[in-house]
């Protein structure tokens, strides 16, 4: 893009990214301009499409229903017959209390999708609301048939809707059931069972936060029930909300004294909150005991092991929490955290390996894995872990230093000539820049280039001398050793308290069998850098 802005097919590619990254809107906007350069290609089309689509399924799903509404009406408009715009629109002319229409949508719906019960009772849903008894029976009645549940014998609209309520829920279509749970908190917002089912569906489709909200509104209606409170401590659980856990396990011992749960929860609550290792480690082990190897106990006791500095233990307990659940991305983390404490390299490659399977939208534990990958000098598999990281970050200079060297590292010597020069480009006065483009430029076999460029670098920059002990270096390597010992006894007359360049005279010299010379520059050399450290320089010496 940056080469050729213009250019089609790399805005509709780069559209594409944008929508899989989660910007819709942005992604609309590119296929505009890519559509725009070429009008009638059909990818584009279907991806502006499919662009909209899911922006405007998204604008509904935060409640913006008039710029929903624009993008789903306009689609709709070019695809009568797709089964997911009439589902939203309906859904949406029914948010809007628009019933007729919504209804218009809801009968294309179930013509798409005859064999699909849970619409035939979202459709009754709407017909309750009109006050539509008999349609709405009709409806329910063909519904819960194909659910294979008996038809309800009542007419009353608000037992109609709590029966298809606990049919959907009972059918693990919880979405479904949301729509007929709402439906009756609508007519009543002190209706307990609709409050708990809602909380259900919202702990199944792992929405923790909504579940806890409505298990404390359905507490607060009948707030002896314990299986509400043990509801709510699994969303808190979930959610992380653990001070509030913690009272709420307090409150559960005071309704049933001896109730497993509120010590089973206090437990973990008192680790959580950083109570002392010496109480809380003891009270994790007592309710293992008690309820066997449970992932979330174990991985307590774990985490407390390590805060204790007894990394073993922690180790072993967080192995065990791995076996019982696979994909526990906590324990994962953790154990990425023991093996690092342990300086055990082998086990914290695997766990980040294992992890980021797990959760592949870690940017943080991606860099780290990426830099222990990169020191353990395994710079094919860092490669592949960066180049995940750069779409992300694509001018994070040091991401991209990282890459170049890992491409050198392992061979990709052309690609890595190409990342060296865009970051010597940003910092030209950069020396190691420069010798890590050289020996990239020379390993890609272009001596000759890697020999002119640090030629034209030494001219640019006259007073660094690092860039003399380079070229002589590459003179040394291209087996020019005449130019090599050229160059450098004149940079040793230019910068002579520069250790760096008696040294390499020395080694150049010992290498043409000078063993005379040798010994007085290297010595010189070690002089100087001794001088060096103590921040004095000592005389330059006789000639």
């Amino acid at each position: 893009m940056e080469l050729q802005p213009d250019f089609a097919p790399a805005l509709g590619l780069l559209a594409v990214a944008v929508l899989k990254s989660g910007r819709p809107a942005l992604a609309v906007g590119l296929f505009e301009q890519a559509l725009a350069l070429d009008p009638q290609n059909p990818r584009l089309l279907n991806g502006y499409q499919n662009a909209r689509l899911t922006l405007g399924i998204r604008l509904f799903r935060r409640r913006r229903y008039d710029e929903a509404e624009a993008l789903l009406a306009a689609l709709w408009r070019q695809r009568p017959d797709s089964l997911v715009l009439n589902l939203y629109l309906a859904g949406l002319y029914r948010e809007r209390g628009l019933l007729d229409r919504s209804l218009q949508h809801w009968a294309e719906v179930v013509r798409l999708a005859p064999e699909d019960p849970a619409l035939r009772l979202q459709k009754a849903a709407v017909h309750l609301q009109r006050g539509e008894t008999r349609d709405a029976l009709r409806e329910l009645g063909e519904g819960f048939r194909r659910l294979g549940a008996t038809a309800p014998a009542v007419s009353d609209p608000t037992e109609l809707a709590r029966l298809a309520m606990m049919v959907l829920f009972r059918n693990r279509r919880y979405r479904q059931a949301l729509e007929y749970a709402r439906t009756l908190l609508r007519a009543s917002y002190r209706d307990v069972q609709a409050h708990a089912i809602m909380a259900e569906c919202f702990a199944a489709l792992r929405e923790p936060v909504k579940a806890a909200n409505h298990y404390r509104r359905a507490l607060e209606l009948d707030p002896a029930r314990l299986e509400l409170c043990y509801g709510l401590a699994a969303a808190l659980w979930e959610a992380g909300q653990y001070p509030e856990l913690s009272q709420l396990a307090a409150r559960i011992e005071h309704l049933s004294p001896d109730d497993g749960y509120a010590a089973y929860y206090r437990a973990l609550c008192r680790a959580l909150q950083g109570e002392d290792c010496q109480a809380t480690i003891p009270a994790l082990q007592e309710q293992i005991r008690r309820h066997g190897p449970d992932p979330a106990l174990m991985g307590a006791l774990g985490r407390e092991y390590l805060r204790a500095d007894l990394p073993e233990l922690a180790r072993g307990w967080l192995e065990r929490t791995m076996k019982a659940d696979p994909a526990n991305q906590r324990a994962l983390l953790d154990l990425i955290g023991v093996e690092r404490r342990l300086a055990d390299a082998e086990r914290e490659l695997a766990a980040c390996a294992q992890y980021l399977r797990l959760r592949p939208q870690d940017g943080r534990v991606r860099r780290e894995y990426a830099g222990l990958l990169f020191r353990h000098k395994d710079y094919a598999r860092a490669a592949g872990e960066i180049e995940q990281l750069l779409p992300r970050q694509p001018r994070n200079a040091s991401l991209r230093r990282m890459l170049a060297r890992s491409y050198r590292g392992s061979r990709r010597n052309a690609e890595a000539v190409l990342l060296f020069r865009d970051l010597l480009r940003e910092n030209p006065s950069s020396e190691e820049l420069l010798q890590e483009l050289a020996f990239a430029l020379t390993a890609s076999g272009s001596q000759p280039s890697a020999v002119a460029l640090v030629k034209k670098a030494t001219q640019a920059f006259p007073k660094k001398p690092g860039l003399h002990v380079l070229l002589g270096g590459l003179y040394v390597k291209a087996r020019d050793l005449e130019r090599a010992a050229q160059t450098l006894r004149q940079a040793v007359s230019a910068f002579p308290a520069d250790w760096r360049l008696a040294r390499s005279l020395g080694l150049l010299y010992r290498r043409q069998g000078n063993a005379g010379f040798a010994e007085r520059f290297l010595a010189r050399a070690r002089q100087l850098r001794v001088a060096a450290k103590k921040g004095a320089g000592p005389r330059p010496p006789r000639k």
